[in-house]
């Protein structure tokens, strides 16, 4: 469940930033003394809409590859006017350690 979770999130970000998205994770379990720590894989490629392009599975390893459409991408960004109505002349407040725009 957790991976399924995390795909859909991740894809969510590629459709909100209107971008291509690569997601590599490793696969297998590494053991440190009594730990043991176990990735799930499931590395993927979406496009700028979410679309899955390329994934390999929980267990496999190897190397997604996929076409992008960038110039549709860029359309798309223009298209719905996320960029566009953003301010950031303004994000300074948020870029500081107070909050008022200074350092």
């Amino acid at each position: 469940m957790a991976v399924v979770t995390l795909a859909v999130v991740q894809r969510g970000h590629a459709v909100a930033n209107r971008v291509p998205l690569a997601a590599a994770n490793r696969v297998g379990t590494e053991r440190a003394g009594d730990v043991a720590v176990r990735f799930y894989g499931s590395s993927f490629i979406c496009d700028h809409r979410g679309r899955v392009l390329a994934e390999l599975g929980r267990e496999e390893e190897g190397v997604a590859v996929a076409a992008l459409d960038l110039e549709a991408a860029r359309r798309d960004r223009d298209d719905w006017g996320f960029f566009r109505d953003r301010r950031p002349d303004l994000y300074g407040p948020l870029l500081s350690l107070d909050g008022g725009g200074a350092g």
